[in-house]
This record gives C-alpha cells, sequence and structure tokens, in this order.
C-alpha cells in the first residue's frame, strides 16, 4: 500500500480552491489542477508499507490522536515547488497553526519509532495542480502576486486519515484505510 498521513478540507473550502483553479488554469500554460475529491494537506507520506506495520502504527498512534480537540485552520497565500523558475506544483498555504504543527510532530515521533524519518522541516499546504511542462515565469509571477493576499474562511478538522493512493489510468485514486477521530469541542 502506498501510504499517508492527511486532513481531508471540507467541501465549501474545496468548493472556492476550484474557482482559484480555473482562473490559474486559464491563465497559466501546462497547468493540469488536482480533482477537488483529491484536495488534502499531507501530514507524512509513508510510501510502500505492509499492511501488517500499518496496524502496528495504528495501535500506537490511535490514543495519542484521539486526545486532541477540532483543529481549526485557515488556507492562505499561493506558491509553488520547488521555486517559479522551475515550477512543478502550484499550492496554496495553510496559515501558522502551532496546533496543527503539534500533531504534525506527534505523527513524525511515533513513526520514528517504526523506521521513518521525521522531518523538521514542515510546509503545509493543498496541491492545486502541476505543471506538465515549464510555465512562463512572468505569467506565473504575476498569478502568485494576484493571489498573494487569499486568505480562505476558517475552517475546523476533527481527524487524520490514513490513505492509500493507487495510480490508475484515470488517475490517482484515493481510499481512507483509518481514521483518527479528535475528541470533539462538544464532549468538553
Amino acid at each position: 500500500m502506498r501510504c499517508f498521513f492527511c486532513f481531508d478540507i471540507p467541501y465549501a473550502i474545496r468548493r472556492g480552491l476550484v474557482n482559484m483553479q480555473v482562473d490559474l488554469a486559464e491563465r497559466l500554460d501546462n497547468f493540469n489542477y488536482i480533482k477537488s475529491d483529491n484536495m488534502h494537506i499531507t501530514l507524512k507520506y509513508l510510501g510502500n508499507v505492509d499492511e501488517h506495520l500499518i496496524q502496528k502504527i495504528n495501535s500506537v498512534l490511535t490514543p495519542k490522536l484521539e486526545r486532541y480537540m477540532d483543529l481549526e485552520l485557515d488556507l492562505e497565500n499561493v506558491g509553488v515547488f520547488p521555486n517559479v523558475e522551475d515550477a512543478r506544483v502550484l499550492w496554496v498555504g495553510v496559515k501558522e497553526n502551532k496546533k496543527l504543527l503539534e500533531i504534525y510532530n506527534t505523527i513524525g515521533t511515533v513513526l520514528e519509532k517504526f523506521g521513518f524519518t521525521h522531518e523538521i522541516r514542515f510546509i503545509p499546504h493543498v496541491t492545486l495542480g502541476r505543471f506538465k511542462k515549464s510555465c512562463d515565469v512572468k505569467k506565473l509571477e504575476t498569478a502568485l502576486s494576484d493571489y498573494n493576499t487569499f486568505v480562505s474562511k476558517p475552517f475546523k478538522l476533527n481527524e487524520v486519515l490514513l490513505k492509500d493512493s493507487t495510480l490508475t489510468p484515470l488517475g490517482i485514486v484515493y481510499s481512507i484505510k483509518n481514521r483518527f477521530s479528535f475528541l470533539s469541542d462538544s464532549y468538553v
């Protein structure tokens, strides 16, 4: 299984991001936007992992994650990886959030015990699309500048997902392998 931990993006927020994708696709050469159903914030990509190891990770991670309360996030700004001159991925960022970083580090610390590396540098984002080939740098800089003040409405998240990704002729298909639900604010 090709697995990763993530947060799904609520429908209302995805709908707004689709409008941005359409605008960017009209303005930028070679930009292919991803399906809105596939929008998420990756916390950790594991790669190919044995089902037995996933079960062990789940059993250790579940009690650590279920102690968290609902998480409120905002999306802001638009950027590219790795850089404007060689853009491959266009994304919208996540506003800095201490609780998000704490959840990221909790997952990373658990995964280290199973032999995975925990990257200290974390750039939380939602991928909007990819460039098949190089893009006109001036057009890209203008588009990034036009969206540099973008801020979404705040939205709540109440679970981390473990997903499996499968490549098909029609694109990537994600399936949920586990849900790590947070303690709801309504129970406090």
